[in-house]
């Protein structure tokens, strides 16, 4: 009913915008007010035009003559004929090819050009001398005002006929375009005020799920077990708090998920939805000012009162750090926001006190969040969602696989001999999302070659796909180039495999050109290590150094392709000095915090202690690799042919130059 009322304001306000400028567009098509006979002899007509056409020829004719014939005359000759009063007429123009001029005529009948000063004076010497003044058209022998008076007559003769008779489609059309401005008009008004007003009710919260619809549960989610345990707690108080009111405990207002994006905090919070049986409303933290500042109080209540309805709800805000940042120098409306979220979070405008609301946010940004919103009693609960450690990367892929191939129905499978701690291993660093992702990409890539078997190849080209980009067909390297990229993914390999004592293994070596790279080692960790020591990062920069080593030892030249190498080296030698105290100069501090006090000597000194890291790291590997020449002329030549080295056909040349043996 509220909505009919909205929309009839909104009609009756655009017809009061709209019909005023309808009127006053109607009156500029008014026909004739005085009625002139609509015969009009063709001897008129004919008339008209000779007159105008003669009037037309003259102009032409007598600006061609005024503009390009016709001498000139100095301003001081033509004062000193205006006071011998020799000066007959003095013609002003708009249209004179030089600005300043006037035609001269005098008395002789002689005609000149001449250049004045001031008009305004120039005029009162003529209006003292009785010079005639006119304009170039009143000086031509045609009398224009009898052509202008009989061209009028002639119109509004024609006017009037056209209005009433001869042009019927044209009244029409002009109706219709007046019809149509006034649709649009209102269609703006409508969708000013209607939208505003509805807005304003709406809120965020639209995406309601019923409990029953949610497809999401615990099971659906690996990893992050901890949290899970703390949430449990949270769910059977939601389910009945009846046991833990006798300790006088209260109910969590809500539940603060943080940690880094795609990683579940979404599927977190449906699953407690799913849990606690409560229907689902979601928000993002955006939407409440995203369309008119200051709506975003009205939305927060909507968001809540239409909650509150439910029985048992769970309101999840996504990027709550749009709409619950720190206050301070920030606009009114923002902080008024704020103010409302945090009013309705503590339950003073409930007006159902039987619905039990629980409010799930989530953030990667929990540094700019008020303080107000993260103290107890808002959001109770903060729990980390944190990106899966191996075993849980591989429960992921699992779960993404075992659902694809049950939505198959049975079409699609996956190889046995699929080596999953070796996926495990190549998925170290990726977000559940990205793993969702690279699952998704191999399925497509299987059903693209017609296969329905997921094996390691698959995953192998979705994983490339992914992070390097699609093979570049197109690129064709000449065999110098390919020479330099084999030996240069070489040398990482062979770097990776003897600094790895058990904790990297090199999954594969290929040369085939990505967007993002000419070839690629495939390296990867036994274990997700949480303490690095200052050996593993030498090591590491070893690794990056040793493609760029390779390449000089083997073709005696270093090219632009170490170059994000050499960036990623610097940085670990950068933190390692700057962070960690891994120095010897300053081994005790942590340089960053003191970067604006450093004297330009100790800068110095800092600079050259990376930089003789970086080096010795380089000269190091080098080393190793020239007394290892073999290998690499051997594993060049398959990896020419093939373009690539699985894990196994790598191990079996290394363990051939016992690579096993090489001390780093």
């Amino acid at each position: 009913m509220k909505n009919k009322k909205n929309i009839v304001l909104s009609v009756f306000l655009g017809m009061a915008i709209s019909i005023p400028s309808l009127a006053f567009a109607e009156t500029v098509n008014e026909p004739p007010t005085q009625k002139v006979d609509s015969k009009i002899s063709s001897e008129v007509i004919k008339s008209v035009a000779q007159k105008e056409s003669t009037f037309q020829e003259k102009k032409e004719k007598t600006t061609k003559v005024w503009e390009k014939d016709q001498p000139k005359m100095t301003y001081e000759d033509l004062i000193s004929n205006i006071d011998k009063n020799n000066v007959k007429r003095v013609v002003f123009s708009e249209n004179i090819y030089e600005f300043g001029n006037v035609k001269v005529e005098l008395n002789n009948g002689d005609k000149y050009l001449s250049p004045i000063v001031s008009r305004i004076n120039f005029e009162n010497l003529l209006g003292s001398h009785n010079v005639k003044i006119g304009t170039t058209e009143s000086y031509d022998a045609l009398n224009k005002t009898q052509i202008t008076e009989e061209r009028n007559s002639f119109k509004k003769a024609m006017g009037y006929i056209s209005y009433y008779g001869m042009s019927f489609f044209d009244f029409m059309g002009d109706l219709f375009s007046s019809i149509f401005r006034m649709v649009i008009v209102l269609g703006i008004v409508y969708f000013l005020f209607y939208k505003i007003i509805m807005s304003s009710k709406s809120g965020g919260g639209n995406n309601k799920v019923v409990a029953k619809d949610i497809e999401v549960t615990f099971e659906d989610i690996a990893g992050n077990e901890s949290a899970k345990r703390d949430i449990q707690e949270t769910i059977s108080f939601f389910k009945d708090d009846s046991e833990f009111k006798k300790y006088g405990l209260i109910m969590p207002s809500g539940i603060l998920l943080t940690g880094p994006p795609g990683n579940g905090k979404t599927m977190f919070a449906k699953a407690i939805a799913k849990e606690c049986d409560a229907d689902f409303y979601s928000a993002t933290g955006s939407e409440f000012e995203e369309m008119f500042a200051g709506l975003g109080a009205k939305r927060v209540r909507a968001l809540f009162s239409k909650a509150r309805k439910s029985k048992k709800a769970v309101i999840f805000i996504d990027e709550i750090d749009s709409v619950a940042k720190k206050r301070g120098g920030v606009h009114d409306y923002h902080e008024q926001t704020l103010n409302q979220l945090l009013t309705e979070m503590d339950g003073f405008n409930s007006k159902n006190k039987d619905s039990k609301v629980l409010v799930i946010a989530a953030t990667n940004r929990l540094d700019v969040l008020d303080e107000a919103i993260l103290r107890p009693g808002r959001f109770d609960k903060k729990l980390f969602i944190s990106k899966p450690a191996k075993k849980d990367r591989i429960a992921i892929m699992k779960i993404y696989v075992d659902k694809a191939i049950k939505n198959s129905n049975g079409k699609l499978s996956f190889s046995n001999d699929l080596d999953w701690d070796s996926m495990g291993s190549l998925t170290a660093g990726l977000s559940g999302a990205e793993i969702k992702n690279l699952i998704d990409e191999s399925l497509m890539l299987m059903i693209r070659e017609n296969k329905f078997i997921l094996d390691q190849d698959a995953f192998r080209k979705a994983k490339n796909k992914v992070l390097l980009g699609n093979p570049r067909e197109d690129l064709n390297l000449i065999e110098n180039e390919r020479i330099t990229v084999a030996y240069h993914e070489l040398g990482h390999a062979f770097a990776s495999y003897i600094t790895s004592k058990g904790r990297r293994v090199v999954e594969g070596v290929t040369i085939i050109p990505h967007e993002k790279a000419l070839g690629v080692t495939f390296q990867t960790e036994t274990y997700d290590a949480v303490l690095r020591t200052k050996e593993s990062m030498t090591e590491d920069i070893a690794i990056l150094l040793a493609g760029r080593a390779a390449e000089e030892v083997f073709m005696n030249c270093i090219t632009n392709g170490a170059s994000n190498d050499l960036e990623r080296a610097n940085a670990i030698a950068y933190e390692m000095f700057m962070v960690y105290g891994m120095n010897t100069l300053l081994p005790m501090l942590n340089v960053t915090q003191y970067a604006d006090r450093l004297s330009e000597k100790t800068k110095w000194h800092i600079e050259k202690e990376i930089s003789d890291l970086l080096l010795s790291q380089y000269n190091k590997i080098k080393s190793l690799i020239e007394d290892n020449k073999e290998f690499f002329e051997h594993s060049k030549e398959i990896l020419l042919e093939n373009e690539f080295i699985d894990k196994n056909g790598f191990n079996e040349i290394a363990e051939k130059y016992n690579l096993n043996q090489v001390k780093y």
